[in-house]
């Protein structure tokens, strides 16, 4: 089970771990509360309709299912982010998994991000056979595409115009690290 204890830039205590189902209430609360705050997402608030008994019953598999990773970051004792990985389970592509991650707004540049991926990413080097791993970011979100190549993410590319946002469109940049 991982739990590794963070600091953020303003001295703040953290934590990043796995999710539990008992978090199933403060993920709908944090999830809710991310996509409002930025448009930096696929989803739009509206089209959000997870409750807590959804969510827990969600959360509770990925314990089920060899290759995924649930992780949330946990700010005084409140849900700050997620980060989600599930390994593709056809096997021509089982080498390969999807990430994805968001933070609340007030945590941002606070050093979450970097807990978040660096326990992600010790844990992926740990599973078998996995090689690869992808994640889709707006190109309208630098920060975030300047975090994950300070990983090592390299971009593979991009989905023009896959998202419109109030009449305005932006590109999905497809990116990826290789751990072999």
């Amino acid at each position: 089970m991982i739990s590794v204890p963070v600091t953020l830039k303003d001295g703040t205590p953290a934590r990043v771990r796995q999710a539990r189902p008992g978090d199933a209430a403060g993920l709908v609360e944090v999830n809710r509360a991310i996509l409002t705050e930025t448009d930096f997402h696929i989803r739009e608030v509206s089209e959000y309709h997870a409750d807590p008994e959804t969510e827990e019953r969600f959360v509770a598999g990925f314990d089920t299912r060899p290759g995924s990773l649930y992780l949330v970051a946990e700010v005084g004792g409140r849900l700050a982010g997620v980060l989600m990985f599930e390994r593709e389970k056809l096997n021509r592509m089982h080498h390969v998994g999807m990430m994805g991650m968001a933070i609340l707004k007030q945590y941002h540049r606070q050093g979450l991000g970097t807990a978040m991926l660096n326990a992600c990413l010790s844990w992926a080097r740990g599973q078998q056979g996995l090689e690869k791993i992808r994640l889709e970011v707006f190109n309208t979100n630098p920060v975030a595409v300047r975090l994950y190549e300070k990983f090592g993410f390299v971009h593979e590319g991009n989905r023009k115009r896959d998202i419109r946002i109030r009449g305005k469109y932006v590109d999905l940049m497809l990116m990826a690290k290789f751990l072999a």
